[in-house]
C-alpha cells in the first residue's frame, strides 16, 4: 500500500487543500518545521481514494523535529555561499520545460527561445554545486530519472525560472537572545548573522512554559534595509492579538535601526491561494506602516514597504505559479505531444572499426539504446555529436560520463547510423508539432509588458526617493 509523508498531509491541511492532492508551497513546509515539527512519519493511503488526514502525533515525536529559522535564497551567489557553509542547499520551486522529460546526461537544458513552460511546476532539493560548470546538483524524488534521482541545474536556469527558494536552519548561533514574559506568553528577541555576515533578527511568541512557538517574524538586514522574510501566526493561535504584537515588535526594530522596511509576501499567502487571510494581511501591513507597491521580483506575490506612497491593498501579480506538485508521469504525458523544434542534423563521424571498450556496452532496458554503466542514452548524446562537440566539451556538460562511454556511443552510432538518425528524425518531427495558440501568445505578451511597466514605475519611484533623501534639507 502506498505511503504518504505526514508532513505533506499536514501542510495540505494548513493550506486548506486537504484531502485533495494539490501540492504544497515550500514556505508552508518550513512553517511546519518551525511551528509544530516535521517528523519522518508516513501514513498508508489507498490509491484512488481521498488522502487520509494527518494523524495527531504526541509532543515527544514533534518537539525534536522543530527547527529554528528559515529564509529565502534569492540568488546563485547566496546559494553557493549557503552550501559552502551549511553543506546543504535550499528547497526550490521552479517552472518545468520539455527538457525535464529526459535531460541529456542529467543536465537540465535551458528552454529554446520562445518555448513556453509546461503547465506543471515542481520542487527539488539543491544539495551541491560546481562553480566551474556553473551548475547546481539537486535531488529529485523521481527515483527512476536522471542519475539515480540526481541531476544538474544551470545557474542561468535558477536565475530565470525559480519562483520559490527556502533554506531551513535546525539551529542558529545567536549574537544575542532575550526573553520577556508578558500577558501569559513569552516573547523572545534574538539576533544572529547569516553566511554572508548579514544581520538576522527574530521576534517570536511562545507559550509561557516555553513549549510551543505560537508565532514569529524573521527579518534580514540587506543593504541598509530591513526585509521581513515571513511574519506568521500558527492557525490555532490566531485571533489572540499575536499578529498585532509581532507587527509592533518589527516596527520597533525598524524605528530603532532607522532603516526602511519591506515585507515580501509569498505566493502561499496571496489572494488567489488564501483568500481567507486577505483582510488579516492588509491589517498587519497597516500596523507595520507599509503600503503595497508592484512586486518587482518573481519569488514573491506582494511587496509592502514604507519607501514611498503606494496602495492600501495588495497589487495582484500578473502570474501566480501553479503549486509545486508534479509526478514524473505528468511530465511524460505532456512530453508525448511537446518537444523542441530543431531541424534534423546529420552526424559526421570518422570511420571506426574498434570494438566497444571492455565493461562499457550499449544496451536497451526499455528506454532505447543506452550506456550499460549509466542511464545516459544514445539519443542524449546525438545533439552534441551533431554539433561536433569534442570529448572534453561533452564531459564539461555531462560530468557523469567517461571518455570510454562517449567512445562507446560513437561506435554504436557508427555501426547503426541509419537507425539512430531515423529515431532522431522521429523525435524532432514529434517535438515540432507543438504550437502555442496566437490568442495565448497575445495574452502573455500583454502580461509581460504590464509587468515591465510596473517594474519601471517602481524603480523610478525608488530612484526619486533616493535623490530626495540625498538632497540637503
Amino acid at each position: 500500500m502506498p505511503l504518504v509523508d505526514w508532513g505533506f498531509l499536514r501542510s495540505l491541511e494548513l493550506e486548506g487543500r486537504h484531502p485533495d492532492d494539490a501540492g504544497i508551497w515550500g514556505v508552508t513546509s518550513k512553517r511546519l518545521h518551525v511551528g509544530e515539527g516535521f517528523p519522518e512519519w508516513t501514513v498508508e493511503h489507498i490509491e484512488g481514494t481521498p488522502l487520509p488526514p494527518a494523524p495527531e502525533l504526541p509532543a515527544y515525536k514533534l518537539r525534536p523535529t522543530r527547527w529554528a529559522f528559515y529564509r529565502r535564497i534569492r540568488t546563485t551567489a547566496e546559494c553557493e555561499r549557503v552550501i559552502r557553509v551549511r553543506k546543504d542547499g535550499p528547497m526550490i520551486g521552479l517552472y518545468l520545460f520539455r527538457g525535464w522529460e529526459n535531460p541529456p546526461g542529467g543536465v537540465i537544458p535551458l528552454p529554446a527561445p520562445g518555448e513556453e513552460p509546461l503547465p506543471q511546476t515542481h520542487a527539488v532539493h539543491i544539495v551541491d554545486f560546481s562553480e566551474s560548470r556553473r551548475q547546481f546538483r539537486f535531488w529529485n524524488n523521481w527515483r527512476d530519472w536522471g542519475n539515480e534521482g540526481h541531476a544538474y541545474l544551470p545557474y542561468e536556469y535558477f536565475d530565470k525560472y525559480v519562483f520559490e527558494s527556502w533554506m531551513i536552519y535546525p539551529q542558529l548561533n545567536y549574537r544575542s537572545r532575550k526573553e520577556y514574559v508578558r500577558d501569559g506568553c513569552k516573547e523572545i528577541r534574538w539576533e544572529s548573522r547569516d553566511e554572508l555576515d548579514r544581520r538576522l533578527y527574530g521576534r517570536e511568541i511562545w507559550d509561557e512554559p516555553g513549549e510551543e512557538r505560537l508565532g514569529w517574524a524573521f527579518v534580514i538586514e540587506r543593504e541598509s534595509t530591513l526585509e521581513v522574510e515571513d511574519l506568521y501566526v500558527r492557525p490555532k493561535f490566531r485571533g489572540r492579538g499575536y499578529g498585532r504584537l509581532l507587527a509592533e515588535k518589527v516596527s520597533e526594530l525598524a524605528s530603532a535601526k532607522k532603516e526602511p522596511l519591506r515585507l515580501w509576501v509569498p505566493f502561499a499567502d496571496c489572494n488567489t491561494e488564501r483568500p481567507s487571510n486577505y483582510l488579516s494581511l492588509i491589517a498587519i501591513t497597516r500596523r507595520l506602516g507599509l503600503s503595497f507597491q508592484p512586486c518587482p521580483v518573481k519569488w514573491a506575490a506582494y511587496l509592502a514597504t514604507n519607501e514611498g506612497s503606494g496602495s492600501d491593498v495588495p497589487i495582484e501579480p500578473i502570474v501566480v505559479p501553479p503549486r509545486p506538485r508534479c509526478a514524473r508521469a505528468a511530465i511524460l504525458a505532456t512530453a508525448l505531444t511537446l518537444g523542441s523544434t530543431c531541424e534534423h542534423i546529420p552526424i559526421e563521424l570518422p570511420a571506426k572499426t574498434a570494438t566497444t571498450k571492455k565493461g562499457v556496452q550499449i544496451v536497451d532496458r526499455g528506454r532505447g539504446p543506452q550506456v550499460s554503466t549509466s542511464r545516459i542514452t544514445v539519443q542524449d548524446l546525438v545533439p552534441y555529436l551533431q554539433q561536433r562537440y569534442t570529448h572534453e566539451q561533452i564531459l564539461e556538460i555531462m560530468p557523469v560520463l567517461t571518455v570510454e562511454e562517449i567512445e562507446a556511443v560513437e561506435q554504436y552510432v557508427h555501426d547503426h547510423y541509419e537507425a539512430v538518425m531515423e529515431q532522431d528524425r522521429h523525435i524532432r518531427e514529434r517535438n515540432a508539432q507543438r504550437t502555442t495558440p496566437p490568442e495565448i501568445q497575445e495574452i502573455r505578451r500583454k502580461g509581460h509588458a504590464k509587468v515591465l511597466a510596473l517594474m519601471e514605475q517602481f524603480a523610478q519611484t525608488k530612484g526619486e526617493k533616493q535623490i530626495s533623501d540625498r538632497s540637503p534639507r
